[in-house]
């Protein structure tokens, strides 16, 4: 098996997952509306459920079929820090060179903080971080699984702009997960940037500027020997 087969190997949990997560949504589309049901606001809302239970399934079956023990951590504000500074640093950038519609999201906050905020962000690490960089490195060098993890994270999110906010945040989670060892360190950093992103909306100069700053003491107090 050459390299390039166990790359994708390597990468069957997350087109399976990706994959059953699409068709899942898909079906649930297709009974509501057979259903006799119409309106796309309560169908919105009702999605976000949806995933939530399917995202919890994941990370049930992850943690079972690859066993984690998770270091406790003497300081959480560093990567607290790192996550929000970094998610506010790279949302005003593209903020400010693509101009965001006043499109309205009908889903509830709470509902959104859940879903993509804990939820998903938990559920991801486990996937790219534990399960994929994990089996990279098994046969590539710690910089190749860098990369590649990367990449392959920043690619999964579908839509340009979305994809250049993933491919800086997944190198940072990547790098940190590879430095310390510790799922909980890259979950920490997704999880408050994801949360962070749900409350920010515009581009804000002074904004900017704060979260330049935090984010080099953010990334000091984190990768700090």
């Amino acid at each position: 098996m050459n390299n390039y087969q166990k790359i994708l190997k390597s990468s069957i949990p997350i087109l399976l997952t990706y994959f059953l997560s699409y068709g899942i949504i898909l079906l649930s589309i297709l009974i509501y509306f057979c259903l006799g049901y119409s309106s796309i606001d309560k169908l919105i809302n009702i999605l976000p459920y949806i995933l939530i239970i399917t995202y919890l399934f994941y990370i049930i079956y992850f943690l079972k079929k690859y066993p984690i023990s998770i270091k406790k951590k003497n300081k959480y504000f560093p990567y607290l820090l790192l996550g929000i500074s970094l998610s506010v640093f790279l949302n005003m950038i593209l903020f400010h060179v693509f101009p965001p519609t006043n499109s309205k999201t009908t889903i509830p906050l709470f509902l959104d903080i859940i879903a993509s905020g804990i939820i998903g962000p938990i559920y991801e690490e486990l996937l790219f971080r534990h399960i994929f960089y994990n089996k990279l490195k098994s046969f590539n060098s710690k910089k190749k699984s860098l990369y590649l993890t990367t990449i392959i994270f920043a690619l999964i999110h579908l839509t340009p702009l979305k994809m250049i906010y993933a491919l800086f945040l997944g190198f940072i989670l990547t790098k940190v997960y590879q430095q310390k060892e510790n799922i909980l360190s890259p979950i920490l950093i997704h999880v408050s940037a994801n949360i962070i992103s749900t409350f920010l909306f515009e581009y804000n100069t002074y904004l900017f500027f704060l979260s330049l700053i935090s984010l080099f003491l953010g990334s000091y107090l984190v990768f700090k020997k």
